[in-house]
């Protein structure tokens, strides 16, 4: 893990690298860190709350697409979670927190990146589904749903998928690490060229890309093809995912700009970083008009 820079000294043409590992004072990362466990807890809350509504309803929980939801939610649970309770223990002590304990950083990582792939993964398996059956609707054909048991196979490899991206930054001689970007939270983060190559050309495409482009394709073939015309059951099903879909862009979009793309002030990574939890609550909010 690089030593941080303090802001205080880096210099005029400081590199993007450098600016990625900018310290502000410890004042400034103590109302950061706050600020992010008040707004992750709220968040893991709301999240948590969809997860028991629908597991705790027998006849909820009977129905497949409400089990592909309780999946989707769930990574925003965890991400934030965990976040939580890291950005506690960074404030309360900051000598026990990401950037004195090498094991720290690394686990913050991990969970992090876990959640933001399952997001977009879990967000596409359950695109696919309501395609299919907005298809099914369109030309007065039978929708076959996928058992139970189908679907928390399809979550689970999905899960499979995130843990395995997310460990990248363990795996020796691969140039994606995990640091501390502005000393505020642990992400795989670019510090050289090779670095840069690595997280645009293998990790944004199987973290975010490749789901994305799956979504925007599968939403398009189904606008072309006049399924959401129909009045019925299926098309207000559809419009419920494309707001659940049009949330994840909304938020994780900007996030990725002020996080990765634009590094010259901390206060706009941590307001991407804030941005990025707020998702979860948003999708919580819209599950309960469901």
């Amino acid at each position: 893990m690089p030593t941080p820079i303090p802001q205080a000294l880096l210099s005029d043409n400081a590199t993007r690298y450098e600016r990625f590992r900018a310290l502000p004072n410890d004042n400034t990362l103590h109302i950061m860190w706050t600020g992010w466990a008040i707004v992750t807890f709220v968040s893991a809350s709301a999240s948590a709350l969809i997860i028991v509504g629908i597991m705790t309803a027998p006849a909820v929980r009977s129905n497949v697409l409400n089990i592909y939801l309780v999946a989707l939610v769930f990574p925003d649970f965890l991400f934030s979670f965990c976040c939580g309770i890291t950005c506690t223990i960074n404030a309360a002590a900051p000598q026990l927190g990401i950037n004195h304990v090498p094991w720290m950083c690394e686990l913050q990582s991990v969970y992090c990146i876990f959640g933001f792939v399952a997001s977009p993964w879990m967000n596409a398996v359950v695109g696919y589904e309501v395609c299919r059956l907005l298809h099914a609707n369109r030309w007065a054909l039978t929708y076959m749903a996928p058992t139970i048991k189908v679907a928390l196979r399809n979550a689970a490899l999905v899960y499979l998928w995130a843990l395995f991206v997310a460990t990248w930054t363990l795996i020796p001689g691969l140039p994606h690490n995990a640091n501390p970007i502005g000393g505020m939270a642990c992400l795989p983060v670019e510090y050289d060229t090779a670095s840069s190559v690595f997280f645009w050309l293998v990790f944004a495409p199987a973290f975010l890309l490749v789901p994305l482009a799956f979504m925007i394709f599968i939403s398009w073939r189904s606008w072309r093809e006049g399924a959401l015309r129909r009045a019925s059951h299926a098309r207000s099903l559809a419009v419920f995912y494309l707001r659940i879909l049009l949330i994840y862009l909304l938020f994780w979009g900007p996030t990725i700009v002020m996080v990765y793309m634009v590094p010259l002030y901390v206060w706009v990574g941590w307001a991407g970083g804030t941005w990025s939890h707020l998702q979860g609550l948003f999708s919580a909010l819209l599950c309960l008009t469901k």
